[in-house]
């Protein structure tokens, strides 16, 4: 969660609609518990955020428009990365459990994976 201290005119920020489609936006103004944000294709769309819940505070309350700072938007993308790895090794504990464990230790656990030699085919004598 970003906190108003974080925030900042002129910052470039993702806005990520109900499709999970992400634009980039852009600052505008910043309020005591309101950002708003100019986002979309060419920046026409202009929106009013909560700064703690990272939401959408317009007239369709809750339509699923959140917003990231990039910084934000570089961890989801390395944990992306880092999850895709592990699932593309059949190695997934537990799926729900997985935004609970630290970006660090899911890169190091697909950084094990990535090295791991592939599995061997096991000759039986005959």
């Amino acid at each position: 969660m970003a906190s108003r201290e974080e925030l900042a005119e002129g910052q470039l920020v993702v806005v990520t609609d109900q499709q999970n489609r992400d634009h980039q936006g852009e600052i505008v103004t910043v309020g005591r518990t309101l950002v708003t944000i100019k986002y979309g294709p060419y920046r026409r769309r202009t929106g009013k955020f909560r700064i703690g819940s990272q939401r959408y505070n317009g007239e369709i309350y809750g339509c699923g428009l959140t917003f990231r700072t990039m910084d934000q938007a570089v961890l989801d993308s390395r944990r992306a990365a880092a999850l895709a790895t592990i699932k593309a090794h059949d190695f997934m504990p537990r799926l729900h459990t997985m935004d609970q464990v630290p970006l660090g230790k899911l890169e190091a656990v697909a950084a094990v994976l990535e090295n791991w030699p592939p599995e061997q085919e096991v000759q039986r004598g005959g």
